[in-house]
């Protein structure tokens, strides 16, 4: 569940762009830095081991992307978040999003500045700058990332109104935020909400771009794929 890397310089270690990304933890060794990203790390390091290889990170362009097939939905109530455009990961400026390296989820261009929460749980980490927020129940552990390269706002426009350890109920305000401050200075106002752990057959359903108002349940849904069942079909 860590990523480990050993570095020749470790006063380049950025800890907090690393936690950003999704490590739920940091901790250096000397020259050895390990980043815990749960099951998501063997796939991290197969990227890096590529790039440091110089091989080419291939990102699926919209147009090559299928619509998202429906599944068998799960009974998991979630409220939409933020208001705004609800759009797919790989539209996201960001490979650790758009390539799922964190986990599957959906995107919201944002309308306004409010982040409730999307399910009833216990917050488990809210960044020193107030962009990235995460909650956790016994189903579900989502992570909220508000904007791209928002960490460079150093938490200009961003206020907490929760804090790690609190038990929040679905629909709660979590965090406001300037949605002028995050236009003028990320690289990207958009929200990537990420599903972290999810089951390997299991994934978010959404009919894409289309427009959402936070508090509403009618937009997102976990589903489950549905796979044959070869000993019915041979019988």
């Amino acid at each position: 569940t860590r990523l480990r890397v050993t570095v020749e310089n470790i006063s380049l270690i950025n800890r907090s762009r690393i936690k950003s990304l999704g490590a739920l933890d940091l901790m250096i060794i000397g020259n050895n830095v390990q980043g815990v990203f749960g099951t998501n790390s063997d796939i991290l390091k197969e990227e890096l081991k590529d790039i440091i290889d110089g091989k080419e990170i291939k990102i699926k362009k919209k147009n090559e992307l299928g619509s998202i097939k429906r599944g068998r939905k799960l009974d998991l109530d979630i409220t939409l978040p933020v208001s705004g455009k609800i759009i797919r990961l790989e539209e996201v400026e960001d490979p650790i999003f758009s390539m799922k390296l964190i986990g599957d989820g959906f995107a919201i261009e944002p309308k306004e500045g409010i982040v409730v929460a999307p399910i009833s749980g216990r917050i488990t980490s809210i960044s020193k700058t107030n962009h990235a927020i995460t909650i956790k129940n016994d189903d579900l552990e989502i992570f909220i990332h508000i904007g791209i390269d928002s960490i460079n706002l150093n938490g200009e426009g961003f206020k907490r109104l929760v804090n790690e350890g609190d038990i929040v109920q679905e629909g709660q305000l979590l965090i406001d935020f300037s949605l002028e401050k995050l236009e003028e200075k990320a690289k990207s106002k958009v929200i990537p909400i990420i599903f972290k752990n999810l089951d390997k057959d299991t994934f978010i359903y959404f009919e894409e771009n289309t427009f959402g108002l936070s508090g509403s349940k009618k937009n997102i849904e976990v589903h489950e794929m549905i796979t044959k069942n070869i000993n019915s079909i041979n019988g």
